[in-house]
């Protein structure tokens, strides 16, 4: 359910980006529904593992413990792609999702999975010889992480240019793309230049596709700071939006404002409201928007989200 309202909260209000802009934070509720159209969708497709020990048992190092092991598909490409699929229901386009996994147990139950979601496979990578992207997790009794293994190096190797380019048909005829930040920088603005191409007739009104990009985490949310022009819409959370402010500040042609980097400490973003985000945030934003970012949709956790657009500080609470 939680992946299904952040999909919502991040692409349902689609249908209210062309309104008039206003000067001033104002609330608005999610539409009720997704522009008519298909979705494409390229990014991770993992395997989490989670482990957790059983009530009174002890982590122990050099043994093994008594509790419960759990496996869940995920990825956040795939986790984005899941919530517009059960969105748009049995009844919708169902999207497309461009991902890579290994030839082996873990890469056939994510795609069986995938399967199972009522979703179109064919955006799904075997690679040959190749691990399929697994992240596992040990928890500790309070829930939090006490250790974890990233294994996600198919998730970045296994989608190139030339499997981008396979699909040219499927994008030209997307109302929205999607690429997440497990992409490397050079497959984002494969992605990007992709969207820019008319490939037969369109699906969404002889218009490109909407580029959206989520950008994952700090470190991975740089990766589209070469083709930032070209994304309609941005997703980073407070610290994610600092990070890829400050990639921008220090590239040689930025001469719009002050270079030097914000400060990334953690307690800096964490905010009691909107108001104090947006006014913790507003510069960094106005940073990516002067870079060419359509729109940022600020994510805050529990608050919502805040939707900014260029051309006279239009704010929206979501």
């Amino acid at each position: 359910r939680r992946r299904v309202a952040a999909a919502r909260r991040r692409l349902a209000h689609l249908a209210d980006a062309v309104a008039e802009p206003a000067p001033t934070l104002r609330r608005e509720s999610c539409a009720a529904h997704l522009h008519p159209g298909t979705a494409v969708v390229v990014g991770g497709m993992v395997l989490d593992v989670t482990a957790s020990p059983a009530p009174g048992a002890s982590l122990r190092r050099g043994s093994s413990t008594p509790g419960v092991v759990r496996q869940n598909p995920g990825g956040v490409g795939r986790n984005i792609a899941e919530g517009i699929a059960r969105l748009v229901g049995p009844h919708g386009a169902p999207p497309l999702l461009i991902a890579a996994v290994g030839d082996d147990l873990a890469g056939r139950a994510l795609i069986d999975a995938w399967r199972a979601v009522g979703a179109d496979p064919r955006g799904v990578r075997v690679c040959a010889g190749a691990s399929t992207p697994v992240v596992t997790a040990v928890l500790d009794h309070d829930g939090e992480v006490a250790a974890s293994v990233a294994d996600t190096l198919t998730a970045e190797t296994g989608v190139d240019r030339g499997w981008i380019a396979s699909f040219a048909a499927d994008v030209g005829r997307a109302t929205v793309l999607v690429v997440d930040g497990n992409c490397v920088p050079d497959v984002v603005r494969a992605v990007v230049e992709c969207a820019e191409r008319v490939v037969g007739e369109w699906a969404n009104d002889e218009r490109k596709p909407i580029v959206w990009f989520e950008p994952v985490s700090v470190a991975k949310s740089t990766r589209a700071t070469r083709c930032l022009r070209g994304l309609d819409f941005a997703s980073p959370n407070a610290a994610e939006c600092r990070a890829m402010a400050n990639s921008v500040r220090a590239t040689a042609n930025w001469t719009r404002g002050d270079s030097n980097p914000r400060p990334m400490d953690a307690s800096i973003f964490e905010f009691t409201s909107a108001e104090a985000a947006v006014a913790e945030m507003g510069d960094d934003v106005e940073v990516l928007l002067d870079a060419g970012v359509g729109a940022i949709v600020l994510t805050l956790g529990a608050l919502g989200c805040v939707l900014c657009r260029g051309g006279g500080g239009d704010w929206r609470h979501v």
